[in-house]
This record gives structure tokens, C-alpha cells and sequence, in this order.
């Protein structure tokens, strides 16, 4: 196989690793940077040079597919071992569902007979019957090999219980600037509220979810947007259910381009016919429903929809990189995000340091970030404007940060920069401490202050601006007693103007 060179050398690491001793080994790759290409080549390797035979598990048909075509292309023989197949007894490895495997496992207490296993998106591998079939296939005397751009499970628990060794490949900037990945783009706008939307396993309610995200408003506005930045792309719409996803097919038709729907129980003739009708421009749209987001390859997207909010980093990177394969005349790639997953989970191309870990260490790096990232902003209920402060500076209503982001969804995403990025996370998270602060028993405070000390209403005013941003405009002028959370940002304020004098008498003095 040719290999790129950057390939080549982590299979070389990968090797060694099971040369010095490692018997289950994590190679850890960007999205799009070929793990099935570096999978196959391992395996096309051990079989020339030890003899081993291989058994590929993967978890979706599409996986199985395209892991089939890869060794093929390493001039291998795969017997396909699934549902709808008949094993090719000339074969010389296999690659199968792992559903498959384990229900014939089940039934015969025999397994194909291979020494080197190896699994497709091995963050899964913490579920049960991937555990049951490694724990088996290790006790016979067999090496692991697992491959992921994500190496830990959906609700942020390290894969070190499994694997010995990771093996990391480059990070995404790198293989951006190298062109071997396309740059990502975004749009973002202000996100619909799922704070009522339970959680099960560390990941929404799927249920919930879907009833929160298929409105009509929400839908509508996917729509615009699109219309609007993406018209010319061909798209996958990540939706956040069967339902919400077809009714965004519906809408896509009502607007004259072509889109189709998938969900899990889309036949496969339909769901290959779509894959080539993608590619030939015949379908531009792909509307689908916990189908597409890791593994498959659709090379020629440029341009996510991600409609699904997310707890999880390896859901939302696997779902957004499917955009970020190289293809020819494709120079970049868009991401709009009306799920708040950026503002959540960073940007595509952020540095992750990853980590073999048997708990939530990475993820847990992440915890504040994420937390002050769900605030949903509002508008103001006299003017409509979007507030960045609790008193809304353009018509100087105060206002409490409560709300549904649903009746303030606004028609237009808007573009953002790597810079936009910091200073919106800086302003979310001053606006997740506003939420809990009353402007008017905040002014009050400083107004009972004012008369403690003989000041005018102003310094009050200016005493409130430091802490909002804004002028109390629309606050009674009714001084009363300071909460302690108010005396103490005043005495913050004082020793700031305190030190602040004494460091310029000092620099006065030895000029």
C-alpha cells in the first residue's frame, strides 16, 4: 500500500510497541487522517512477517464495507462476516459486525480463528460485547490493536483498562497546514435551551432532545441558514432524532433542493444509493439520525449542520470531522453549529492532548468550559433586543436571566473567528455569573452605600456600571441595606483604587 509518510512512521511505532512487549495497542488519529488505511497495512504486515490472521470488528455495515475495501486494497482476501453474508472460506483474515461475531459466538462457543484483533472506533470497545470478545480472543494468546481519533468512551472514561500502550498521530493544525485535512469554518448562533433535558449514561435524552430541537422555529431557521451561507455545498444535517431529521428532509424539498433522509433502519440498497448520489451531486442534502457520525467516509461534504447538542467531545468530533477529508476542488469546509457544540467543546482544530486514562482525567479538563458554555442568552421583552447584560442597554429594561432560547433564536448565524472564540467564552462566563446577581438590589446596594459615605447617586451609577457594563437605566433610585456580596466587590473596588494610587505616587517618586 502507499502510505503517507506520517503513516508509515506510526505504524512503525506500533510496531515496535508490540515488538517490546505490548499486547494491546491504541493508535490514536485525527479524523480523516486514514487509521483504516494504517489498520489494513498493520494487518497485510503481521501476515507476511508473523504469520498472524486478522479479525477486523466494527460496529456499523458501512464500517465493515469500507474496512473490507481497504484490505483489498492491501492485497488482502477478507471473508465479510455479517448479516446477509456467506464467509468466504479462500479468505485470509476477516473483518465482521461485531453483533455478528458475538451472536455466532453465542450459538457455536467458537470464534474465527485469528491472533490479531483488531477494532474499528475503539472508543465503543468499553461496551459489553466488545469486552467479552477481547477478554476471548487475549486469553488465546491473540494481540489488540484499536483505532480511534477519540480514545476514550461517550461519557469521558479512559480506555486504559483495555489497552497497554497509545500511539498518537499528529495533531489536526498540523495535518491542516500539511494538507492532508481541510480547515473548518463556523457559524453559531444562540442555541436552543435543553436545560430541562434529562441525562442518561452522561449524554441527552435522545427523546427529549428530539422534542426540544424539531420546532418549527428551530427548523426553519437550519433552513434560512443554510439557504443563506451553504446553498452552494453539498451537506450532512446531523438531526436529533428520526423525527427532527425528516421533517428537516421535508422542509429542504419545500425549498427546491434535493435531500434525503437515513436512519438506523434505512435498508442498505438505499442507504448505498444515497452514498453514491451524494457523491455525484444528485442529492445535496443528507439528512440523518445517529447514522453518520463516525467511521464512514463521505469525502466530498463540505459543509456540517450540527442540529444535535452533545455532552460528549467524541460524539461532536466524530460527527463535525466528517466534513474535514481532503477531496479534489474542495478547499475548506463550513460548520453550522445551531447546537452550541462549539461554545460546549472548543473548536475542531483545538490541540487535545490526549491521554491513556482509566477515568475521567481528560474530560474533566473540560468540565468548566463546558459549564459556563450552556448559558442561553435572551432578549429583551420590550424591544427584542439580544442582551449581553442583565439591563438591556438599549432601552434600559432590567432583566433576569430566564428564558427559552426557542422565542429568541435569531434568523442569522453569524461568523466567528478564532478570536471571536475567546471572547465570547469570557463573556458567556460573565454572563453565568450575572444570572444569579438582581441588577436592582445590586444598585440599591450601592445607593445605601453612597448615603453611608456622603456620595452622589452618580458614583452609585458608575459603582453599578463597573460591575455590569452598563448604566442602571430603568432601576429605581431606592438606596436599602448592602447585601455582603455587594459590600465585598465594594471593598475589592476601594483596595484596587488604593493600590492602584499607591503604585503611581511610587513610580512619581522615582521619576
Amino acid at each position: 500500500m502507499n502510505l503517507w509518510p506520517f503513516q508509515l512512521e506510526i505504524n512503525r511505532q506500533v510496531w515496535r510497541a508490540f515488538r517490546d512487549g505490548a499486547k494491546a495497542v491504541l493508535l490514536q488519529a485525527a479524523c480523516g487522517s486514514g487509521k483504516t488505511v494504517m489498520g489494513a497495512h498493520l494487518i497485510q504486515m503481521r501476515k507476511e512477517h508473523k504469520q498472524e490472521t486478522a479479525i477486523v470488528l466494527a460496529h456499523r455495515r458501512e464500517i465493515v464495507y469500507q474496512t473490507a475495501r481497504k484490505l483489498e486494497d492491501a492485497g488482502l482476501r477478507p471473508s465479510i462476516l455479517m448479516a446477509g453474508h456467506i464467509p468466504d472460506s479462500w479468505g485470509n483474515c476477516y473483518v465482521g459486525s461485531v453483533d455478528t461475531v458475538w451472536s455466532d459466538f453465542k450459538r457455536t462457543k467458537t470464534l474465527p480463528d485469528a491472533l490479531f484483533l483488531v477494532i474499528d472506533e475503539c472508543h465503543r470497545a468499553g461496551a459489553s460485547r466488545y469486552v467479552k470478545l477481547i477478554k476471548e480472543y487475549r486469553e488465546a494468546g491473540g494481540l489488540l490493536l484499536g483505532l480511534t481519533a477519540t480514545p476514550m468512551r461517550q461519557d469521558g472514561v479512559g480506555l486504559a483498562d483495555i489497552f497497554d500502550v497509545m500511539v498518537r498521530g499528529p495533531e489536526t493544525a498540523w495535518l491542516i497546514d500539511q494538507g492532508y485535512l481541510c480547515a473548518p469554518s463556523y457559524r453559531v448562533g444562540i442555541v436552543p435551551d435543553v436545560s430541562g433535558v434529562k441525562l442518561v449514561a452522561g449524554e441527552y435524552n435522545q427523546g427529549q432532545l428530539e422534542a426540544v430541537m424539531n420546532q418549527r422555529l428551530l427548523v426553519g431557521d437550519i433552513v434560512e441558514n443554510w439557504l443563506l451561507h451553504a446553498k452552494d455545498r453539498k451537506t450532512m444535517i446531523f438531526a436529533s432524532g428520526v423525527k427532527h431529521s425528516m421533517y428537516l428532509m421535508n422542509e429542504f424539498i419545500a425549498a427546491g433542493i434535493s435531500a434525503v433522509h437515513v436512519d438506523g433502519q434505512t435498508d442498505k440498497a438505499i442507504r448505498d444509493e444515497v452514498f453514491d448520489k451524494s457523491e455525484s451531486g444528485e442529492i445535496q442534502v443528507i439528512c440523518n439520525a445517529q447514522v453518520y457520525i463516525e467511521g464512514v467516509d463521505f469525502p466530498w461534504i463540505d459543509c456540517v449542520v450540527d442540529a444535535q447538542p452533545t455532552k460528549s467531545l467524541t460524539r461532536y468530533l466524530q460527527k463535525n470531522w466528517r466534513a474535514g477529508r481532503a477531496y479534489p476542488g474542495k478547499k475548506n469546509f463550513l460548520v453550522m453549529d445551531h447546537a452550541n457544540n462549539v461554545y460546549v467543546h472548543g473548536r475542531l482544530e483545538t490541540p487535545r492532548d490526549w491521554e491513556l486514562c482509566k477515568g475521567k482525567e481528560q474530560i474533566d479538563k473540560l468540565a468548566v468550559q463546558r459549564k459556563k458554555s450552556e448559558k442561553v442568552q435572551i432578549r429583551c421583552h420590550v424591544c427584542g433586543f439580544i442582551l449581553h447584560s442583565p439591563v438591556c442597554y438599549n432601552c434600559g429594561t432590567p432583566m433576569q436571566m430566564v428564558g427559552k432560547a426557542k422565542d429568541f433564536l435569531p434568523g442569522v448565524l453569524v461568523e466567528m473567528t478564532e478570536g471571536e472564540y475567546e471572547e465570547r467564552m469570557e463573556r458567556v462566563a460573565l454572563q453565568q455569573e450575572q444570572a444569579a446577581l438582581n441588577p436592582q438590589e445590586w444598585y440599591s446596594g450601592f445607593l445605601g452605600i453612597a448615603e453611608e459615605r456622603g456620595k452622589t447617586r452618580g458614583w452609585a451609577a458608575f459603582r453599578f456600571k463597573l460591575k455590569f457594563g452598563d448604566w442602571p437605566r430603568g432601576l429605581k433610585d431606592i438606596p436599602a441595606e448592602p447585601t455582603p456580596q455587594v459590600r465585598r466587590y465594594d471593598t475589592y473596588q476601594r483596595m484596587k483604587f488604593i493600590k492602584g494610587k499607591q503604585k503611581a505616587e511610587k513610580q512619581a517618586a522615582t521619576a
